[in-house]
């Protein structure tokens, strides 16, 4: 079941969530990265629709990296 953690949460199937909340309740801090996982891949996807031209304008999800207490983390 690991693949929960790596395949896109848009393309999880009922259970697939049923056991990623289960595991992300287990550990704070694996709900902390899979949540950064997560905003990463928004800001990626993001990236890509803007392009090379607009990368600048692309943001980070704020509310993750404050959710995460992860102070070295800063937006971009």
């Amino acid at each position: 079941m690991r693949y929960v953690f790596h395949r896109n949460s848009e393309k999880l199937t009922e259970e697939d969530r049923w056991y990623l909340n289960r595991y992300l309740g287990l550990s704070n801090e694996l709900k902390v990265a899979y949540e950064l996982k997560e905003a990463f891949s928004q800001w990626f996807n993001e990236a890509k629709e803007n392009g090379q031209g607009s990368i600048l304008q692309t943001t980070i999800i704020t509310r993750v990296l404050s959710k995460s207490r992860t102070s070295q983390f800063t937006r971009v």
